[in-house]
C-alpha cells in the first residue's frame, strides 16, 4: 500500500489566516467585538484539512453567536459580575458570597453541579446575632431556604445576563434534572397589615420614632427583608 503523505508546516502555512505561534501552526481570524475593538481567535491545527475546517468553523460561530461568544470563552465570573455592577444589576450584599465562591472560575465551566455545591455551602452557613438578653452571647440559627433562594435568583439573573450578551451559550440552571430554586421549601408569609392597622402604626411614628415611618412604608409596599431595607 502507498504510504500516506504527511502534511508539512509549509503546506499548512500556505492556507490564508495561518501563522506559527511558538513554532506550532495555528489558524487565526480577526474580528471586531461588541465594543468595536479588534480581537482575534486562534486554533491549533495539524493539517491543511484541519486548517480549512477550523477557519470555516470560527467564521460560522462568529456569524451564529456573534463576537461576544469568544469574549465569554475566557471570561471569569468576577469579570461577569463587574459587568453586572456597571449595569447596576446586583446589590453588594448578594454579590459578596457569589464572588467568594465563583470568582476565578470561567463562566463557561460553571455547571449545574457547581450551583448545587454553592447552594449546599450557603445552606450550611449559620446566621449569627447577639442574644438580646445577654449581649455577650451569640445565637446561631439555620439559614432559611428563602434566603438561599434569593442568592440563587441573583446568580441566575447574572448568568442570564451573560446569555443575553452571547458570553454564555446556555444558563447552567437549565441543564439539571430538577429546579435548583424550590419555592415549596420556603415558609409562606401571607399576613400583611390592614389599611387600618397600617394607619395606626404610622400614627405613632413621630418624635424619636419618625425615622421608622419611611422604612415601614417601604416594607409594607415591597416586602423586602430588613437587610435590604436598611
Amino acid at each position: 500500500m502507498p504510504r500516506k503523505k504527511t502534511t508539512t508546516i509549509d503546506e499548512i502555512l500556505a492556507i490564508p489566516h495561518t501563522k506559527l505561534i511558538d513554532g506550532q501552526p495555528y489558524v487565526r481570524i480577526a474580528y471586531r467585538d461588541t465594543a468595536g475593538k479588534w480581537r482575534d481567535k486562534a486554533r491549533r491545527v495539524n493539517s491543511v484539512a484541519e486548517a480549512i475546517s477550523a477557519i470555516e468553523k470560527i467564521r460560522q460561530e462568529i456569524g451564529d453567536r456573534g463576537p461576544g461568544a469568544y469574549y465569554g470563552e475566557k471570561m471569569i465570573f468576577a469579570e461577569l459580575l463587574e459587568e453586572c455592577r456597571k449595569a447596576k444589576l446586583i446589590p453588594k450584599w448578594y454579590a459578596d458570597p457569589l464572588i467568594e465562591h465563583f470568582g476565578q472560575k470561567r463562566i463557561k465551566t460553571i455547571t449545574y453541579g457547581d450551583i448545587e455545591q454553592f447552594k449546599a455551602a450557603r445552606s450550611a452557613v449559620k446566621k449569627e446575632f447577639r442574644d438580646p438578653d445577654d449581649p455577650e452571647k451569640m445565637i446561631q440559627l439555620d439559614r432559611k431556604p428563602a434566603t438561599v433562594n434569593r442568592e440563587l435568583e441573583w446568580l441566575r439573573r447574572i448568568l442570564l445576563y451573560a446569555v443575553r450578551h452571547d458570553w454564555l451559550l446556555k444558563n447552567p440552571f437549565q441543564r439539571g434534572p430538577a429546579p435548583l430554586i424550590r419555592k415549596s421549601e420556603e415558609k409562606r408569609r401571607d399576613r400583611v397589615p390592614t389599611p387600618d392597622e397600617e394607619a395606626r402604626i404610622l400614627a405613632v411614628c413621630v418624635g424619636l420614632r419618625e425615622h421608622l415611618r419611611s422604612i415601614l412604608i417601604a416594607a409594607r409596599d415591597t416586602g423586602l427583608r430588613r437587610g435590604a431595607l436598611l
